[in-house]
């Protein structure tokens, strides 16, 4: 009873001991950032930015500032639908459920064991003959017996069957010995004799629980948790990737189809001025020269059509392929030529500080860096005894019928102890590499900050160096424009010849695809800055629970 108290007293105290850790805890590292951007104070400064972070700028759906509706559902159905979402997802549900595995080593481990044997031995095993067939005994006589029967008995066996052969008392009249013969059924069979063969019932409950006194499971949760973390902010990353490449693939799009509607009113105008120049040549008011270079000028934009035609194909095959659906999916849908989608008159991109919040490559960054210092822990708990509490509960019998009854149960409890002395030096070279493993995940955490703020920067310097250029470009358009309209004037009434016509035609349908493919640079740009931004996902959420953790 002493002994079984003194137990008790030892298993509570280790319990009150389990709330110990091992190992650095981790702290959120300290990063620096800039106070504005570079492109607020710069040439760059020419595009508006909404620096207002009285609220905080939300770019969970910044595809809506480009109020294009067909670009906002294309990008709704590629975060349900597109297979690499699905991925990050099964992914996410991966590190959960290894969590969970994570949280069990909290609980004992029960296992229970049911096992049923038969057994038959050798009949030379027995030790009561050589072989099967072979006849052993003995003659015994002791003075109890003699006393009491007056003549000696015998012990015989014959393979599985034994025989008691007693001889006449004398006097008694009797002229044959009395032989009393029984066979051996095994197990649980007859006493006596050879038992060859044996059955054995067991069934048995055991536990084992291991108590976490220096933390080490709780460390292994702690990092099992960081890994949960780094996955959701993964699965974000993802969603805004997705989002970002739909939107670049859409502008290219719109931009082909226009590129391709600017080309086909080109070709009609110069079908146009083909017909007029064969009129004016067979009035003899025009050179031949002059229509042969005016064909050769239909023909070289005529070239133009076939590879705008194929790109416009080949970027409605990838988008339907980011929505998870096969590469005809949108053909009929997005082959209405539609124009491209409009600039925002507001940049909203907030301050350098909150691409740490915002940015779920970042923050997978740091939720990686904690699960690493978790593991820290973990390894430093092998320097220390694991102690276990183990105990069995079952029931053990020769026969099933048996196999309930009060006798057959058995039991064991106690607890275990596990130090492993000798390894000090391997388990001090496996705390040192887990250490330089989060040093590691340290500086990817910094260098992904560096990395955001570096992308954050040139796309806002690019957008800005775009914008403007469309905006020269659209005025180099309009006198492109008037320039040939008074080109055709100026040659009607032959002023000029028809090569200075085909020049400032040349140049105005030049212009005009320059300023286009300008507009839709500008657009990737933009959609770059708010990649860059790490807009994309819902951010409303992640604001409510740090709101509800201060």
């Amino acid at each position: 009873m002493d002994s079984a108290r003194r137990l008790i007293l030892s298993t509570c105290g280790a319990l009150l001991l389990a709330g110990c850790k091992v190992g650095p805890d981790y702290e959120t590292p300290f990063t620096p950032t800039p106070e504005l951007w570079v492109a607020s104070a710069g040439p760059e400064a020419a595009v508006q930015l909404d620096l207002d972070t009285s609220v905080g700028v939300d770019l969970s759906q910044w595809w809506a500032r480009l109020g294009d509706p067909h670009l906002t559902s294309l990008v709704e159905q590629a975060i349900q639908s597109n297979l690499e979402m699905r991925l990050a997802e099964a992914r996410l549900r991966e590190a959960i459920a290894l969590r969970k595995g994570a949280l069990a080593d909290l609980t004992p481990a029960i296992d229970l064991n049911a096992d049923y044997t038969h057994r038959r031995a050798a009949r030379s095993s027995s030790g009561d003959g050589d072989s099967e067939g072979g006849l052993s005994g003995s003659v015994s006589q002791s003075a109890s017996s003699v006393s009491r029967l007056g003549a000696p008995s015998a012990n015989l066996r014959f393979g599985d069957t034994s025989a008691t052969i007693r001889l006449p008392e004398p006097g008694s009249g009797q002229t044959l010995p009395e032989i009393t013969a029984t066979r051996s059924r095994g197990f649980g069979g007859e006493s006596g004799g050879f038992q060859r063969d044996r059955n054995a019932y067991e069934a048995f409950l055991g536990a084992t629980w291991e108590i976490d006194i220096w933390g080490g499971i709780q460390r292994g949760i702690e990092a099992a948790d960081a890994e949960v973390g780094a996955s959701v902010e993964d699965r974000r990353s993802v969603m805004v990737a997705v989002s970002a490449e739909v939107a670049r693939n859409y502008v290219l799009l719109r931009g082909l189809q226009r590129l391709v509607e600017v080309t086909e009113d080109n070709i009609a105008i110069q079908q146009e001025t083909l017909e007029s120049i064969q009129a004016r040549f067979a009035a003899s008011l025009a050179t031949g020269t002059d229509v042969l270079q005016a064909q050769i000028q239909l023909r070289r934009t005529e070239a133009e059509t076939p590879p705008l035609e194929a790109g416009v194909k080949e970027t409605i095959f990838r988008l339907s392929v980011l929505l998870g659906q096969p590469p005809g999916y949108l053909m009929d849908h997005l082959a209405e030529v539609q124009p491209l989608p409009q600039h925002p008159d507001l940049l909203a991109v907030g301050l350098p500080s909150e691409l740490l919040r915002r940015r779920p490559d970042i923050r997978a960054a740091e939720r990686r860096l904690a699960a690493e210092t978790a593991r820290i822990g973990v390894e430093v708990t092998e320097l220390f005894p694991r102690v276990s509490l183990l105990g069995t509960f079952g029931l053990q019998s020769a026969d099933a019928d048996d196999l309930i009854d009060a006798d057959s149960l058995t039991w064991s409890f106690g607890p275990g102890v596990r130090w492993r002395l000798m390894e000090f030096g391997r388990i001090i070279s496996n705390i040192s590499v887990q250490e330089e493993r989060q040093h590691q995940a340290l500086t990817l955490y910094y260098q992904s900050v560096l990395d955001a703020l570096e992308q954050v920067e040139t796309s806002l310097a690019n957008y800005a160096a775009q914008r403007r250029r469309s905006t020269t470009l659209a005025e180099v358009n309009a006198v492109n424009q008037r320039a040939f309209e008074l080109a055709k004037s100026e040659y009607a009434v032959g002023m000029i010849s028809f090569l200075s016509v085909l020049d400032t035609q040349r140049s105005l349908f030049a212009t005009q695809t320059e300023l286009i493919r300008t507009r839709q640079q500008a657009l990737v740009e933009l959609v770059n800055l708010y990649e860059s931004l790490g807009g994309g996902w819902p951010e409303g959420a992640v604001r409510d629970e740090n709101r509800a953790s201060s």
